[in-house]
């Protein structure tokens, strides 16, 4: 019966094996296709998601169990003003202006030992 017109209440509804679908950004989504025994086309759109998309969450350190490295080495107050006054080690005893910064500075910052003895300077390791 090709000729013959179908009247609409005789259609019967498309079924999900009688769609077809197409991938897109959502998911897939049902589009309906042609059916000529039946009349026309099937204008109904689903949404199906055929698979949900899987999300891994890295959860935990990702540097566990590895060693952390060590940071470099800076120069301390005592070397940065040895270099500012360009200093060798020999003559840090002989400068009258690194003794009164040591004499300023020695009770907060680092000052080698072995030049606070040569100048006979006393720190007070309370403050």
């Amino acid at each position: 019966m090709r000729g013959v017109a179908v009247n609409q209440l005789d259609r019967a509804p498309p079924t999900l094996t009688s769609l077809r679908t197409r991938p897109t950004k959502l998911g897939r989504v049902l589009f309906g296709e042609h059916h000529p025994e039946r009349g026309g086309v099937s204008s109904r759109l689903m949404s199906r998601p055929d698979a949900l998309p899987v999300i891994t969450r890295k959860h935990g350190n990702p540097n566990w169990g590895r060693f952390i490295p060590f940071a470099p080495a800076l120069p301390t107050e005592f070397e940065m003003q040895t270099r500012q006054l360009q200093l060798t080690p020999e003559a840090y005893v002989f400068s009258s202006e690194l003794r009164n910064w040591c004499d300023l500075n020695g009770n907060r910052l680092y000052i080698p030992e072995w030049l606070l003895d040569a100048w006979n300077l006393r720190v007070n390791a309370d403050r």
